[in-house]
């Protein structure tokens, strides 16, 4: 979806499900461009944008605020909405590029990451932000 005064701003989401093997997973309520926890994705477009904001959402429970529950044996589904401001006008798009995960229910001690993988599959198609 495209917004703003002049159509500057986009708003780009992503869906994608999460299964809980060996174990219940723990991902952080995070979703930034230099995440360390929870998501981490990154904004393709003619220049860095003036500002950028993910959030993350889940059908997965939080026992602790913060933090999605995902049961072993589980799946639940996760959705990253990212707001773009774009700096430039053109083509822009959202790419989801890692999912931290840990077996430690505080969301971010001990954090593995699974790149989204393959990478077509975890991408939003480009919008043209003016």
């Amino acid at each position: 979806d495209v917004t703003g005064t002049n159509d500057d701003v986009g708003e780009f989401t992503i869906n994608f499900d999460v299964t809980a093997f060996e174990g219940d997973f723990y991902i952080a309520e995070n979703a930034a461009t230099s995440a360390t926890n929870g998501v981490k994705f990154s904004v393709e477009g003619p220049a860095t944008p003036t500002s950028v904001s993910g959030v993350l959402s889940s059908t997965a429970d939080e026992d602790i605020s913060g933090v999605f529950t995902v049961r072993e044996g589980q799946t639940e589904t996760f959705t990253l909405t990212v707001t773009v401001d774009a700096a430039s006008a053109g083509l822009h798009r959202v790419l989801l590029d890692d999912v931290f995960f840990t077996s430690n229910s505080d969301g971010v001690t001990g954090v593995q990451t699974d790149p989204a993988s393959p990478a077509q599959d975890y991408r939003t198609s480009y919008q043209q932000i003016n």
